[in-house]
């Protein structure tokens, strides 16, 4: 754990998307605003989005083995 000089926690986030519920976004913005942390680094996580990709065109793959004779 590392810490500010004013002795706030430093805090990352890895997020599958900038897409958040609303309950999420409530710990955020309450930890943001909190004496005790600081959002110090967000990273977007994209190999979720490769996985994503991937398993849509897995299922238009699936989708189309079905359909055609």
């Amino acid at each position: 754990m590392t810490y500010d000089r004013n002795g706030a926690l430093r805090v990352g986030i890895l997020m599958d998307s900038f897409t958040l519920p609303a309950w999420a976004y409530e710990v955020l913005a309450t930890l943001q605003q909190s004496a005790y942390a600081r959002i110090q680094l967000i990273v977007l996580n994209d190999s979720f989005r490769a996985e994503e990709a991937r398993g849509a065109l897995e299922g238009r793959e699936e989708a189309d083995q079905v359909v055609s004779p």
